[in-house]
């Protein structure tokens, strides 16, 4: 259970962090490797909001989705590129 948490968040932080991303295989490993050149600044700016919120100043999970998912939408809101 704990391996497919781990890959689910894997995957999920690679596809909304970077705008691409290659597959690329060692042997039978397959890892999704991003482009560092496509990270989207609003979605890394949340990301460490996120960090600060919940390991730096103790927030519970909750309360810290609400206030991400309001910067979410204060950026979509007025035309900052979200996806």
């Amino acid at each position: 259970v704990v391996g497919v948490i781990a890959t689910l968040a894997l995957y999920f932080a690679v596809h909304t962090l970077f705008a691409t991303s290659h597959l690329r295989r060692w042997g039978p490993l397959r890892l999704e490797v991003p482009e560092l050149s496509s990270v989207r600044p609003t979605a890394l700016a949340i990301m460490v909001t996120a960090l600060v919120l919940v390991f730096r100043l103790r927030w519970s999970i909750p309360r810290t989705l609400l206030v991400c998912a309001g910067l979410g939408l204060a950026a979509a809101l007025i035309g900052l590129p979200v996806t």
